[in-house]
């Protein structure tokens, strides 16, 4: 492999690993937060089984 070439590759790895970079790093980001939550019957007969 001549300098040249070698160089070139060199330089477009070093590109792809940062856009790969950039890609994960973006993907890490949190989203909104999701609320989550449960609901029991406080009375009847449902609020036996459900405790």
């Amino acid at each position: 492999m001549n300098k040249t070439r070698r160089s070139a590759v060199q330089s477009l790895s070093a590109i792809a690993l940062g856009v790969v970079g950039l890609a994960v790093s973006s993907m890490a980001t949190a989203a909104d937060t999701i609320k989550v939550g449960i609901l029991h019957s406080l009375s009847g007969t449902m609020a036996i089984s459900e405790t």
